[in-house]
């Protein structure tokens, strides 16, 4: 199987698990961004609910970000259906 040589390989860490990712070179610096910002959720709600085990504690995580991700998705969706609106208007106007 051929890499892509637009992609490098890392290694991230979050709450102890590593992944290896595949991720454009572009992309690197976001890539830490993002464990870094897991891995201060993981330590907050590490501290937050001592008796919680790992296993509730990442999937409370999941669960987070999967919303945040929906979320983005019917943002996108609603201003994609608005800007078709607002391009009709403006050919509608131009005829």
């Amino acid at each position: 199987m051929m890499k892509d040589p637009e992609k490098i390989q890392m290694e991230i860490n979050i709450a102890g698990e590593h992944i290896t990712l595949d991720v454009p070179f572009q992309n690197q610096e976001m890539t830490r961004d993002v464990e870094k910002e897991a891995n201060n959720l993981y330590a907050k709600w590490r501290s937050q609910f001592p008796k919680d085990s790992e296993k509730h504690l990442l999937a409370m995580m999941v669960y987070r970000y999967a919303s945040y991700y929906k979320d983005l998705i019917n943002r996108y969706m609603e201003a994609k259906k608005k800007a078709s609106e607002c391009l009709g208007s403006i050919e509608d106007i131009n005829l």
